[in-house]
């Protein structure tokens, strides 16, 4: 098997996963960009906020589709 795990663009498709993928993203190298925030938000209050006061580099971005301009933003969470 692989002796790292590398970041990369990923999609949470529910809450479990969602805090598995945060999980992995702080252990590996390079930044993950964790989409489907909405399922991890709603299990987990302020996750953000507490991964970040125990050193995480991590944080909560709001991004706009391409070509939307009516959309309402979207989240993400990218982990360094």
């Amino acid at each position: 098997g692989a002796n790292e795990l590398n970041g990369a663009p990923v999609h949470a498709s529910d809450l479990r996963a969602g805090a598995a993928l945060v999980v992995a993203a702080l252990a590996a190298g390079g930044a993950t960009r964790i989409g489907g925030v909405h399922y991890i938000e709603r299990g987990y209050e302020n996750m953000v906020e507490k991964l970040q006061l125990l050193g995480a580099d991590i944080h909560r971005v709001e991004v706009q589709e391409a070509g939307d301009a009516s959309a309402a933003a979207n989240a993400v969470m990218v982990v360094s």
